[in-house]
């Protein structure tokens, strides 16, 4: 069974990106609206820190889950597995993209860019798809850095997780500091895309996912869920005031705040196993398919709906945008995404747990 907290999680990561996208309404059409897009579109790329964490988070239990019930990890599997999950409905992103967008002019570069995942170091078709190049640089380094802990010293080896964090995030920390110096005037590629510069995020993730399966009884995980919520989102709301293009402080020290608050919430939210309200499980449903959500979201906003924007006004643009883009995601989701998962569990099948995995580990 899914963990509905985790998905509701998830939609709200996208709901932040799609905000962060959309066009800010014009005071002269609504100041209330102005006002509240304004703000969503200044802090809505934290959505991205809070996937980042999540897939640090899961990714890694299922690793640490591997590792207790078998001593070991294959890292051929899971990168197999993975594979189903990102590349199919990636592909299908990509290719649409050539075909509707660049048929008569098609960018080698551009296309080779996107399909070796380095798209957070060169440009590319689209400007978001540079968090799935940091997450696939976090994939094959986290499996194989595992591998090759635990390879002589068994579980053992795992207890350096935490030591490994905290030098990742001083080194990345100082990364960021270095880069500010150089590049005075804000790059979205130079400061904030970069793997190097953000990879932090996704192992504070792992560093959660490994206190939450070897050490349950920190006094950590006995905080109230609200407590949790609260600080997650004291922690997140400098995005939503300061501008990350002008502001120096929230590119070099505002993401550790980010991952640090986007933990909190994944503490918080995870608690929330199953719901069988109405609205919880169309919100849940949605967040199971961010992947495709977040990829297609782009291409609905900037090549369907924007002509909205100057024909209709804000408030028909935005809802078009929002809907369009959640229906679309999850239509890719169901026809690209899960057959693509049923033939990865056909085929490559998980190693089989005591404890039988949830659905959440199964579709991640």
């Amino acid at each position: 069974m899914r963990n509905a907290g985790l998905d509701i999680l998830r939609f709200i990561a996208v709901f932040l990106v799609l905000g962060r996208h959309l066009q800010v309404c014009p005071s002269t059409q609504s100041r209330v609206w102005h006002d509240i897009s304004t703000v969503w579109h200044r802090g809505g790329w934290v959505g991205v820190d809070l996937f980042f964490v999540l897939s640090g988070y899961l990714i890694s239990g299922l690793l640490f889950k591997e590792l207790i019930q078998y001593g070991t990890i294959k890292p051929g599997l899971f990168l197999i597995r993975r594979g189903f999950k990102i590349y199919p409905p990636f592909w299908v992103f990509i290719a649409s993209t050539v075909l509707f967008f660049n048929l008569h002019s098609i960018n080698l570069k551009k296309l080779f860019v996107e399909l070796f995942f380095v798209q957070n170091y060169f440009w590319g078709y689209w400007q978001h798809t540079w968090s799935l190049a940091v997450e696939e640089h976090f994939y094959f380094g986290l499996v194989f850095l595992l591998f090759f802990l635990t390879t002589n010293s068994k579980r053992e080896g795992v207890k350096s997780v935490p030591y490994l964090f905290f030098v990742i995030a001083v080194c990345c920390l100082l990364f960021r500091v270095l880069t500010f110096f150089f590049y005075a005037e804000f790059n979205y590629m130079k400061q904030l895309y970069a793997t190097h510069l953000r990879i932090d995020s996704l192992m504070f993730g792992v560093f959660l996912s490994y206190l939450n399966h070897f050490h349950k009884n920190l006094s950590l995980f006995r905080w109230p869920t609200w407590c949790f919520i609260v600080t997650g989102v004291v922690l997140l709301s400098p995005a939503f005031i300061f501008s990350l293009e002008t502001s120096s402080f929230i590119p070099v020290f505002g993401v550790v705040l980010f991952y640090l608050g986007g933990g909190c919430l994944v503490l918080a939210f995870s608690r929330i196993k199953k719901s069988g309200h109405p609205i919880i499980y169309v919100i849940s449903s949605l967040g199971a398919a961010s992947y495709s959500i977040y990829l297609w979201h782009a291409m609905i906003i900037e090549k369907g709906t924007e002509r909205l924007f100057t024909v209709v006004g804000w408030g028909p643009y935005m809802i078009c945008s929002i809907v369009g883009a959640l229906v679309f995601g999850f239509f890719m989701h169901r026809i690209v995404e899960v057959p693509s998962l049923a033939i990865r569990d056909k085929v490559f099948p998980a190693r089989r747990f005591q404890e039988k995995p949830t659905e959440n580990d199964k579709r991640v």
